[in-house]
């Protein structure tokens, strides 16, 4: 009896090499797939750091004076532009400092909202 041994490459690219073209093209969409999510997470990253570094010098010009005005077009300084109005406001006669506090948080969370976008 003449058998024939299998072949024993199981390396990633003869794998799919010989798969079928349905499995190829699965693959394919998964490997895209994967380059997309990755390249929201840089983005998101970019954007988190400039946030971080726009956020410290905001601390540091709070620090320094005592009025604190949104300047510059960056992120740290749309969220307080957002949630300024909210804080100019006041608290409500009726309204507890967790319910003041709720209402700054919202406003200014969406406007980090906006910005994420």
């Amino acid at each position: 009896m003449n058998s024939v041994a299998p072949s024993t490459d199981f390396t990633i690219q003869s794998l799919l090499l010989n798969a079928d073209p349905v499995v190829q093209a699965v693959m394919a969409a998964l490997a895209l797939a994967s380059l997309a999510c990755w390249a929201v997470i840089l983005e998101k990253a970019v954007i988190f750091r400039r946030l971080r570094r726009e956020a410290k010098a905001l601390v540091a010009l709070a620090a320094a004076s005592s009025v604190v005005e949104p300047e510059g077009a960056g992120m740290a300084g749309d969220v307080l532009r957002a949630g300024l109005p909210e804080w100019r406001e006041g608290r409500d006669t009726g309204e507890t400092a967790g319910e003041f506090r709720d209402r700054l948080e919202r406003a200014m969370r969406g406007a980090v909202t906006a910005t994420l976008r």
